[in-house]
């Protein structure tokens, strides 16, 4: 039935590709074709497939192809045909958003909220706003980029749309936002309510949620929470934005941060990266590597190898060689947030190579660079060396107003992860009172999970949460305190 029912086979065809199934997809395309000259309305259904062949291409990295073809895809729409013209225009825009096209992508993507507003939807509505949002941060706008995510945020509220595609994509979006700000408390809010909805609404960027909420977590001295939700990131449906880490990087980031080097080597070794690559913005597929995130966490693989490595191993001056190309590649794009965390590794290779006055003339630059909101954790994140830097750069009277706010930073992480919390210093949340009521009855994570429709994964990480508050380490404890301070009765 499906197979002779042109406007089903392409439902179904799309289907198929945000599943990551391509070639059964492009099979699906190639049935509708010969259906075309069948249909009444052939013109609006042409279009939507020579879109979809657009889509296709961006999902092969096909970026250039992809937009010839979504742009030949919306001159066959009707002028007045908002809905379906407001849908290719959103896939132009995502194309942009892929390839970092900036100027591009603004003259696209105002129209779409518009369109939708006019057509009387709001999902479709939402995403412009955080596309916009990324390419803002990444420009050195945090604070505007924050501002569009809250207005993106406020429209799904209001419509009822924060399980929707866009309604999880734009909470995740804030959590990302607010963690580079270092507020990782209402990061770590924004990024579980988007992933638990998420979840319930099968959506597909629950991946990206629980990667950045393992980089919260690692921020906050979490380790173990912060590798279930690395974890359960494994395990769902693979979709990813290339202003996400993928899955592998992160990992890769985390074994850093634990001092795990032998297991960050690995995944360097098994990457097939090289520093002499042809450097992309984004993926060349589904695969999710070969990112500019990649390869600055290649670089900093790099960076820590040569630091141990014997004089005679090139491991830092090739990590120098990567982060001057990828200096290059980002400030010819524009992206002013990822030129000052490429100028901070580079500050750190300088510090490597026991020159610290290069080290801080260096890191002078990226503090200096004109940027508009709070970029902490793009340095705080570097751990133990960068705190050092800072200190030096903090007593030559360097940016002593940034650099004040980056070591306070520093000092918040210490006094997160220490184990002198004699009272409960931050109230739990309703979730985490909810949670908590469950452990209490003797239920297991698994069947909590199920009474709150939520993962395993989530139920852990709100356990975990849990036991920090209260200054303990596990259910029976947990319970006993809180039946201590009357949280249970």
């Amino acid at each position: 039935m499906v197979s002779t029912r042109p406007w089903l086979l392409l439902s179904y065809a799309w289907s198929l590709d945000s599943l990551g199934q391509l070639a059964d997809a492009a099979a699906a395309l190639q049935n509708i074709e010969p259906l075309l000259k069948q249909q009444g309305d052939s013109e609006i259904l042409s279009g939507l497939v020579t879109a979809f062949k657009g889509v296709q291409a961006r999902g092969q990295g096909e970026v250039s192809k992809a937009s010839t073809l979504i742009k030949q895809g919306l001159q066959q729409l009707p002028k007045d045909d908002s809905w379906f013209r407001a849908m290719i225009l959103l896939n132009l825009g995502v194309t942009y958003f892929v390839a970092d096209n900036f100027a591009e992508a603004q003259k696209v993507l105002p129209d779409v909220t518009k369109l939708c507003q006019k057509a009387g939807v709001a999902d479709p509505a939402i995403a412009p706003l955080y596309l916009q949002a990324q390419f803002l941060a990444l420009r050195g706008q945090i604070d505007n980029a924050i501002a569009l995510c809250q207005q993106g945020i406020n429209l799904a509220t209001e419509r009822d749309c924060l399980s929707t595609y866009a309604g999880v994509l734009v909470k995740v979006a804030m959590g990302e936002l607010l963690r580079e700000c270092n507020q990782l408390e209402s990061a770590a809010q924004h990024l579980s309510a988007s992933i638990e909805r998420g979840i319930q609404a099968q959506q597909p960027g629950v991946m990206m949620g629980y990667i950045t909420l393992a980089r919260v977590l690692m921020a906050q001295g979490e380790t173990q929470a912060a590798w279930q939700a690395i974890w359960a990131a494994e395990q769902c449906q693979p979709w990813l934005w290339p202003t996400i880490l993928s899955v592998a990087a992160c990992k890769a980031r985390l074994h850093l941060a634990q001092g795990n080097l032998e297991s960050a080597i690995a995944w360097a070794e098994d990457s097939g990266l090289s520093v002499d690559d042809e450097l992309r913005y984004s993926f060349t597929d589904r695969l999710l590597c070969g990112s500019e995130l990649d390869y600055l966490t290649l670089a900093r693989v790099l960076l820590v190898r040569g630091k141990s490595a014997k004089i005679s191993e090139p491991y830092l001056d090739n990590a120098m060689r990567l982060l001057s190309r990828l200096y290059d590649f980002a400030k010819a794009g524009g992206r002013k947030a990822r030129v000052m965390e490429i100028l901070i590794l580079q500050a750190l290779g300088w510090q490597a190579y026991g020159d610290i006055e290069q080290a801080l003339s260096i890191l002078e630059v990226a503090l200096n660079l004109p940027h508009q909101g709070n970029y902490v954790r793009i340095s705080v994140d570097e751990g133990q060396p960068m705190m050092e830097l800072l200190r030096h750069a903090a007593s030559r009277g360097i940016n002593p107003k940034y650099i004040s706010r980056l070591l306070a930073a520093f000092g918040a992480v210490n006094k997160e992860t220490s184990a002198t919390v004699e009272l409960l210093i931050e109230p739990l949340s309703d979730r985490e009172l909810e949670v908590l009521r469950y452990l209490a009855t003797g239920l297991s994570n698994h069947a909590s999970a199920d009474k709150l429709f939520v993962s395993l994964a989530t139920v852990k990480w709100h356990a975990r949460k849990i036991y920090s508050k209260l200054n303990v380490s596990n259910r029976t404890q947990a319970v006993h305190q809180a039946r201590e301070l009357g949280i249970l009765k």
